[in-house]
């Protein structure tokens, strides 16, 4: 047997006239099959093992052509595929990125507003502290004043 080639399981297993087309393969007229578990291995048959005519080489050389024009057809597609998906993930890496970038401004930004929010507090309390005083030492003179009257009226 010079070489075997799988194919699937409901492949047509008879020859026929000119070539056996499957979605797959072509395989020469002359071809016959050998029965294996789950699919059918294709082999090319000679009466004189070891001797292959310039037909059959050609025959084959055109089949291995033709599957090689379609694998490659294929490994194209993929490539086209993997090509969009590089791209795709450099900009989901640009976005990312920018995405990094605008939440360290905002960060900054959070920062910013927390130390003039500590500031504004400050200032706050500092107001209420002297207001408290000023009520303090108002208060502490009304109450003179309050306590020095009442014992002006009861002399």
């Amino acid at each position: 047997m010079m070489g075997s080639i799988m194919v699937p399981p409901g492949t047509q297993t008879e020859p026929h006239q000119g070539w056996i087309s499957h979605p797959a393969i072509f395989l020469p007229r002359n071809s016959h099959y050998l029965g294996t578990s789950g699919s059918a291995a294709v082999s090319w048959g000679h009466e004189a093992r070891g001797h292959v005519t310039k037909s059959e080489y050609q025959e084959l050389a055109e089949f291995i052509a033709l599957r090689f024009d379609r694998n490659d057809k294929r490994f194209d597609g993929m490539d086209k595929r993997l090509d969009a998906i590089d791209e795709r993930l450099h900009n989901v890496e640009i976005l990312g990125e920018d995405t990094r970038h605008d939440l360290q401004i905002v960060a900054e930004a959070v920062t910013g507003l927390d130390q003039r929010f500590a500031a504004f507090r400050s200032e706050v309390a500092g107001g209420f502290e002297e207001h408290r005083n000023l009520l303090r030492t108002t208060y502490l003179d009304l109450d003179r004043r309050v306590t020095r009257l009442e014992e002006d009226q009861r002399n």
